[in-house]
């Protein structure tokens, strides 16, 4: 099977369950486990005149098939189908490289560079890689370009004259099969080199981080396989199986009951086809160019939609609806418009359209059409016999036709202009055309030639706008006349007409942006120090993985933070493809074939290869082709020949080494693997749920497959024997004991066969796949160079903006928090184009010169003007560039002093819950600050927030002065972060607590709710995961010592009315326990994700009433309720960023805790704050799920 590997957790989500076409196919009979006929000949394939393949599939075949999608649809899915709820769409912040892969004619085109543009909105750098004929089309937009080869004039010729998918015999005789394969060998060549070479003309580098790409491109997932980047599939034609219509391609002729599977069964008969033409050019492309292995025949023709790739339609909903079967990662979005392009007409243009009654317009685009001036014969006789005025589009068919002033034959003019002054328009039923004509409201009639032109000819016809598809071959002067009068009908004009007012209340360009959007990691892609940059590198410390961006990894490296050797690549979408296997019987049947294949190839290069080898070497050695030898020519001769007689001995020994491991792969691997997966399949065809394993990608990942198969299997097939017994006896009596004691037994040797021998298999294909990626790394090394090479490039071009940091409040959290040094400074510093212009020796790195800065903070913008002025504060920072353990000799002034007397005396007593406490800080922290300048800052700067407090007069003065130690305080830590040892981490994380007191002390921000923000990632997050940082690789050390915790040493027992409250409680926050039950189609990874997070909260609570019993500081609650928000996991705090209703709620019950903690000066205000921000962001209806946190926070 085939599969995404998604660290985040956050895949695609699966296909909706299908359901029988109708309630007839339902009888209440005991199900039969064999189909109705075993030997039903299978369909019959073949072209049709209208230039699509006719599928005739017999009734017996059809019986078959319904047989057994009825009993597909008795079985559990392998995956649990997610909520059908309307995807969160968060604000999208980080900047990609995005290409975008187009195959066709400019019709195809168009609606692509609309796209692009909108992308670009977005902060998107935007390449749209499409044939060499349209790159001014797409530069003059403000796009990037890049040619893909082939040519869409020959391609439309050909399609032409072989409209469906399978050739003519014409077409045959005349070679276009292998001429075309020769176009789809340079588009894919081409659609790899789009990803990853820089632009044709500038030469800036490009990689892309994410490939959009519309079907006929045939190179899209194989790309973002080899990239490990997301993918994105957009078109505007039905592409994806379903039952509400056949595909566009498919004339099927089906004889069963159910004619909507008949539907759903012409998608898989068209990709099948399309795979055969193509399979050998994909995967000798796969192979050689991006080094990966083969797709399985069996995966190839819905690799797609095995992979559940995110698809997005780009037609309007109101003119073809979502069908119900489609899954939630397919999205109908609307028609792309582009903003209408400047259009002067020319003078004899409007001369013609105010002449007379308002023509009609006639025009074929693109196509090339086969006898033009056949088409134009019975295009001027129509016009005639309608008696109408028509503009008739000279096109790629160059019709031309002087001396009727009826008629106008256009150039190159935008429809968007046009097709407000005509009254109709007929056209070949392009996507492009067709919309553009519906957006302006005119009837439309469509002369089918090919492709998805005929559906949408149907398409139009059902919605009353227009008569029905004419096919092309079938066009008559008489046929298009009573079209065009259709057209001109008042019925026809009103149904275009309210067709149009549905069409411009949407806005397909935009929704595709969210929908892209919002199936991208947005967790995997974010770099840690740059939020708005995507990762392209890892960084491992400890148990702890960092991303990075280009930018932030070159410029950590060029400053001596760490070493380049130490990156590696990100994948942030990898993608594994396996073989679906069905029982032992076929897998082990299918894996041997496959097996022998190979050997037999192999076995054939043993002599061909040489062979081959010879016969170029003769005929560059011809003597005839080389008159004028030398003697000197003629005496290398022999040593020519030894070399050649060594190549071809290479040769064949080559293939003599590729048989017997092919042989040894086979026999080892690929036989008991198939057994495996065929045994733990099986169970699915007497409709037995089996458990979906993890892709397998290395010995680890094998070995937790085996593991996890192993525990399932054995247990499932223990008890399976009770299971199926008690059922079958429960439902069929007597009768049904002895089926289920079979199918209980069969499960039984089955999946602890599977099990037993996964234990070797799987992680045996994890070794075989981890060595392979070892040892064919050349394509992931390139990768890797061209990033690097970009991330430089950006450098010393300066294509950034000074605010790639996300230093909001405070300054630099994301540099501290991850390590680094906050080295940048803002765009423009002279220091930082003479610091990236150039070569980077190591003799100018100097770690820690601030020769680039990242954005300060944004309460102080001036900071750095009143350090230049203050020769106290210019002093402190310079002795910050080295921290050391000695005591500074800097001078401290007298407000400085006096802040420091009141944090020992006033401020101290506020932060801690008993006399330990203030001992720890009294004695050994404020030792630490002379110490250590970063505490001192932090000291200063909580203390300064103190006063504020207490002071309200003086609290601007006092803000001010906290903002000033609070910026050097950070920058101070961020300095000694990349060499945090077991000597500093107890310090850094005292510094790390002390940002959090003063980020709490300076007050609740406007659109900062801790956990979630109106804008971009919340700065709270960034602090806490600075904290897990420290912690993560230091606990055991940071909690050693002076900071040892010290449990409670007697805690009473609780009151009665504080054990009332407590479970009055926990009744309120179970609660919502209902909630997540109410939502019934969302799968169990959610549900269980959710239910965590309640009880999580449950025991916080329990932890909280503790610790009130005791009487104590309420800021003795702190580390309780951080800690539920430390520990939750990452797709939560994912869910709260993107502001998902249910994660709302939650954490607003745990926001009413915050209420306990008002007594303590630095959490005034915040629990009030917390609520509303999420009673702003929560749907109406759900309000009543916070009625009761609200109602006790605003209680006195």
């Amino acid at each position: 099977m085939a599969g995404t590997v998604d660290d985040n957790r956050d895949p695609p989500p699966p296909y909706e369950t299908i359901s029988p076409g109708s309630p007839d196919t339902a009888e209440h009979k005991p199900p039969s486990y064999a189909p109705p006929y075993s030997a039903a000949p299978l369909p019959e394939v073949s072209a049709t005149n209208d230039g699509r393949v006719d599928v005739r599939v017999g009734q017996r075949f059809s019986r078959n098939v319904e047989w057994l999608m009825r009993r597909s649809s008795t079985r559990q899915p392998d995956h649990e189908p997610r909520s059908s709820r309307t995807r969160p769409r968060p604000e999208w912040t980080i900047k990609l490289n995005i290409v975008i892969q187009v195959v066709g004619s400019r019709g195809d085109v168009q609606p692509f560079i609309a796209l692009g543009t909108e992308l670009q909105k977005h902060g998107h750098r935007v390449r749209l890689a499409t044939h060499s004929t349209f790159e001014n089309f797409v530069t003059s937009t403000g796009l990037e370009f890049y040619p893909l080869g082939g040519d869409p004039a020959e391609l439309m010729s050909y399609m032409v004259r072989n409209p469906g998918l399978i050739p003519s015999m014409k077409s045959l005789r005349a070679g276009d099969i292998q001429k075309k394969r020769a176009i789809i060998a340079k588009i894919l060549h081409g659609c790899w080199q789009s990803c990853i070479e820089p632009d044709p003309h500038s030469r800036k580098p490009f990689v892309a981080d994410a490939i959009i790409a519309n079907p006929p491109s045939f190179a899209h997932v194989h790309c973002a396989q080899a990239l490990s980047v997301p993918v994105h599939i957009m078109f505007t034609m039905p592409w994806t199986s379903t039952r509400g219509f056949p595909h566009p391609l498919a004339n099927l002729r089906y004889s069963g009951s159910d004619p909507s599977l008949g539907n759903l069964i012409s998608y898989h008969f068209v990709e099948w086809l399309t795979w055969q033409g193509l399979a050998d050019l994909i995967n000798g492309w796969r192979k050689d160019v991006l080094e990966l292995e083969p797709v399985p025949a069996a995966e190839g023709p819905n690799l797609a939609e095995t992979l559940q790739v995110p698809f997005t339609y780009c037609w309007s909903p109101a003119l073809v609806a979502k069908p119900p079967d489609w899954g939630s990662h397919i999205d109908v979005c609307g028609f792309f418009f582009r903003e209408p392009p400047a259009y002067d007409p020319r003078a004899d243009l409007v001369e013609f359209l105010n002449a007379g009654d308002t023509p009609i317009y006639i025009g074929f685009g693109s196509i090339v059409v086969e006898g033009p001036e056949k088409m134009l014969s019975i295009l001027l006789q129509a016009v005639e016999m309608s008696g109408v005025r028509a503009i008739i589009s000279r096109g790629w068919s160059n019709f031309e036709a002087p001396g009727n002033s009826s008629i106008y034959f256009l150039g190159d003019c935008p429809h968007e202009w046009l097709f407000q002054h005509v009254a109709a328009v007929v056209h070949h039923g392009g996507a492009g055309t067709t919309a553009c004509g519906l957006r302006y409201g005119k009837p439309t009639t469509i002369v089918p030639f090919f492709g998805d032109q005929a559906f949408w000819g149907s398409i139009v016809a059902s919605a009353g706008v227009g008569p029905d598809p004419i096919p092309q071959k079938s066009l008559t002067a008489e046929k298009l006349a009573d079209a065009i009068k259709f057209c001109l009908t008042p019925s026809a004009a009103t149904a275009a007409q309210d067709l149009a007012r549905k069409m411009n209340r949407e806005s397909g360009v935009r929704a595709a942006v969210d929908s892209f959007h919002a199936y991208l990691p947005r967790g995997e892609m974010q770099c840690d120090i740059l939020p708005d940059q995507p990762a392209v590198w890892r960084l491992k410390r400890g148990k702890t993985t960092v991303r990075l961006s280009k930018l932030a990894a070159c410029a950590l490296v060029h400053e001596g933070r760490l070493q380049r050797k130490h990156l590696k690549r990100l994948e942030t979408k990898p993608i594994v493809i396996d073989i679906r296997r069905w029982d032992p019987l076929t897998a082990i049947s299918s894996a041997s074939l496959s097996t022998m294949t190979g050997m037999a190839d192999a076995t054939a290069g043993i002599i061909l290869d040489p062979y081959r080898e010879y016969k170029r070497h003769r005929s560059r050695s011809n003597p005839a082709e080389t008159p004028t030898s030398t003697i000197s020519e003629q005496s290398s001769t022999p040593n020519r020949d030894l070399t050649h007689v060594r190549q071809m001995l290479s040769l064949s020994l080559t293939s003599l080494g590729k048989f017997l491991g092919r042989a040894s792969r086979g026999a080892l691997l690929d036989l008991p693997l198939a057994a495996t997966e065929g045994m733990r399949s099986l169970p699915r065809l007497y409709g037995d749920p089996v458990k979906h394993h993890n892709p397998i990608t290395s010995l680890e990942t094998g070995a937790a497959v085996a593991w996890s198969t192993f525990t399932h299997g054995v247990y499932e097939g223990v008890t399976d024997i009770f299971v199926h017994t008690y059922r079958s006896k429960k439902e069929q009596g007597a009768v049904g004991v002895a089926k289920g004691l079979t199918k209980g037994l069969v499960s039984l040797t089955m999946k602890t066969g599977s099990a037993t021998i996964g234990l070797v298999v799987y992680p045996s294909q994890g070794v075989y796949r981890g060595l392979r990626r070892a040892v064919r790394k050349g394509v992931g090394e390139g990768v890797e160079e061209s990033r690097w090479v970009e991330g430089q490039d950006i450098m010393r071009r300066g294509d950034w903006d000074g605010e790639r940091c996300d230093e909001k409040k405070p300054i630099c959290t994301n540099c501290a928090n991850h390590e680094v040094e906050c080295t940048f400074s803002a765009r423009g510093s002279s220091e930082v184009s003479s610091a990236a212009s150039g070569s980077i020796s190591p003799s100018e790195r100097r770690p820690r010169e601030k020769k680039y800065r990242f954005r300060t903070s944004q309460y102080t913008t001036e900071i750095s003007k009143r350090a230049a002025q203050s020769p106290t504060l210019k002093s402190t920072e310079t002795q910050h560039k080295d921290i050391s353990t000695e005591a500074s000799t800097d001078f401290i002034s007298i407000p400085d002093l006096q802040l420091f007397h009141h944090f020992l005396i006033s401020t101290i007593p506020t932060t801690v819950d008993d006399e330990d406490g203030r001992v720890v800080w009294q004695n050994h922290v404020a030792q630490w600050a002379l110490e250590f300048p970063s505490i001192l800052h932090l000291i200063l700067a909580l203390s300064a927030l103190h006063m504020g407090h207490e002071k309200p007069a003086l609290r601007d003065q006092y803000l001010q002065q906290a903002d000033d130690h609070f910026t050097f305080g950070v920058q101070s830590v961020t300095a000694v972060l990349s060499e945090l040892n077991a000597d500093t981490c107890q310090k850094v994380y005292i510094s790390a607590v002390m940002i959090c007191f003063a980020y709490f002390g300076r007050g609740p921000r406007p659109g900062e709710y801790l956990v979630f923000s109106d804008n971009g990632p919340a700065e709270w997050l960034v602090l806490m995961h600075g904290v897990k940082l420290i912690l993560e690789s230091h606990r055991e050390k940071v909690f050693s010592g002076i900071l040892e915790p010290k449990p409670d040493s007697d805690v009473p027992n609780m009151s009665p009315p504080l054990q009332n409250e407590l479970q009055n409680h926990i009744a309120q926050v179970q609660g919502l326990q209902r909630l997540v039950d109410l939502q019934h189609q969302w799968d169990a990874g959610d549900r269980v994700m959710y239910v965590s997070a309640i009880d999580n909260l449950t025991s916080t609570l329990e932890e909280v009433y503790q610790k009130r019993s005791l009487r104590k500081s309420a800021v003795g609650l702190m580390h309780i309720l951080m800690g539920w928000l430390y520990r939750l996991p990452r797709d939560f705090v994912a869910q709260l960023e993107w502001k998902d209703p249910l994660a709302l709620v939650i954490l607003a019950h745990w926001a009413g805790l915050l209420k306990y903690m008002e007594s303590v000066w630095f959490m005034k205000g915040w629990a009030e704050h917390v609520l509303n921000g999420v009673r702003a962001f929560l749907p109406a209806d759900l309000w009543v799920w916070i009625e009761w946190p609200m109602e006790r926070v605003q209680e006195e």
